[in-house]
């Protein structure tokens, strides 16, 4: 939905796709229509909003980072300023890496965390080699948290 504030009316943007698993995010200071074409194959596309009354949207394919990884474990919380994507584990445990992953430059990054919580793992089965990991992840892109008083 969109409301223009000049003649103050809301209309509603119609989106490139239909999918229940695509996501609306702020790209570059844009709406952006993030859509998973097929996790399995690592391919993404990246819909920008230029003309909201045209519903014109641009389109841009990429490769996600996650080479031999598992993608299903991950999911995306949104973009950096610089237009990097932010991708986190659904569950972790003590160590765990989060991926930064810049569809312009088609390159990534790793970054690893070492001891965030107690080395705790759950058997599903006593027989079952698979174990779960207890605690969930949220990460809020761009956001500053500071301790000073106003």
């Amino acid at each position: 939905m969109s409301f223009d504030v000049r003649s103050e009316k809301f209309d509603m943007i119609k989106l490139p796709s239909k999918s229940p698993w695509d996501v609306l995010i702020t790209y570059k200071g844009r709406l952006a229509f993030y859509s998973e074409e097929d996790y399995r194959i690592n391919h993404c596309k990246l819909w920008i909003l230029e003309d909201a009354q045209k519903h014109n949207w641009l389109g841009q394919d990429f490769l996600l980072p996650f080479g031999d990884l598992d993608a299903g474990s991950f999911k995306l919380t949104g973009p950096t300023h610089a237009g990097e994507f932010i991708y986190v584990p659904e569950r972790v445990s003590q160590s765990f890496y989060i991926l930064l992953c810049d569809p312009v430059r088609n390159s990534w990054r790793r970054f690893e965390f070492k001891g965030m919580a107690d080395e705790v793992s759950v058997r599903v089965d006593e027989d079952e080699e698979e174990e779960h990991r207890p605690y969930a992840l949220h990460a809020f892109p761009n956001h500053i948290d500071s301790q000073m008083f106003l």
